[in-house]
């Protein structure tokens, strides 16, 4: 008990002078960082209103809204949603597979963020499939053209793309993946890590394929329908984005499906459900036909 501070500061005993530096130095320490923004409190404040703030609303300020496609079609500049349709009902009536939530990609926030400065994302994030389908910052994604097309012109399916992260989250990081190397850490899963990167490459360059393999050729440089599914295929190593259900991210948001690349299979060489995606936006009011689906 000797190291024990038995009296009161106010009591002049023993290290009286020490104890009221200390708390002032405290009471100090505590202002600075309120000022600088980096008290815990602040950053998970922060964090909230930039990663998890709702964006139903479709107005410019709305922050991470999603675009309007007025033709039905995704267009380069647009803010899409990623989503993942779920377990095939048909099949799991059936007892081929097991059901699953439909899913929609996000950005997965760890507790690194916490310490980094500003609540700033670590360089690379992990990507998850979350089971929340609302419109939020870490679940919204620009559609940015790689071969010099400008904003507004149609995507093509086989024509390569990039998805950047909104402008709420800083600075804007890139959909990644690659080849698992010797001393990387492998995932749960095992399979080819998906994450978010700052540095544009060809790594975090993707295409679009017809979601009927038997038509894929026929349909290789027509626009891309939103709200249609199609497989998602990473340029480099030709796998497609995929939900590994049976291995779960833990992050400040919740426990969320993983993501990888790789292309699962049927008996009749088709892609799984795992692999199919669906590019969501807002419809205008009403719209009909190829438009109407939008957001479904």
């Amino acid at each position: 008990m000797a190291h024990a501070r038995t009296y009161n500061p106010s009591v002049r005993v023993g290290n009286w002078f020490e104890d009221c530096q200390l708390e002032e130095d405290t009471i100090k320490n505590f202002l600075e960082k309120k000022e600088r923004g980096e008290l815990l409190s602040q950053k998970v404040g922060n964090l909230y209103k930039s990663v998890a703030s709702n964006s139903s609303s479709t107005s410019a300020d709305s922050g991470a809204a999603l675009s309007t496609s007025q033709d039905g079609l995704l267009h380069f500049g647009d803010r899409v949603q990623l989503r993942n349709p779920g377990a095939d009902a048909a099949l799991v009536r059936l007892g081929r597979c097991q059901p699953r939530c439909p899913s929609v990609l996000s950005v997965s926030i760890g507790e690194e963020v916490l310490s980094s400065p500003a609540g700033a994302l670590p360089d690379p994030s992990p990507a998850s499939a979350a089971q929340s389908c609302q419109a939020m910052g870490r679940n919204v994604f620009t559609i940015v053209s790689v071969d010099g097309t400008p904003e507004g012109k149609p995507v093509t399916f086989n024509q390569p793309f990039q998805l950047a992260t909104h402008s709420s989250l800083g600075k804007p990081m890139f959909l990644s993946s690659d080849r698992v190397k010797f001393g990387d850490t492998p995932r749960k899963h095992g399979k080819q890590a998906v994450q978010f990167t700052a540095e544009s490459s060809f790594l975090t360059h993707w295409r679009a394929e017809y979601f009927n393999p038997q038509l894929r050729m026929e349909y290789e440089g027509a626009p891309i329908p939103v709200g249609e599914p199609l497989i998602l295929k990473h340029a480099k190593t030709n796998q497609g984005l995929a939900v590994e259900d049976k291995f779960v991210i833990r992050g400040l948001m919740g426990t969320e499906f993983d993501v990888s690349s790789q292309t699962y299979f049927t008996d009749h060489k088709a892609e799984t459900d795992a692999n199919h995606w669906v590019f969501a936006a807002n419809c205008p009011p009403g719209a009909t036909g190829a438009a109407a689906s939008c957001d479904q």
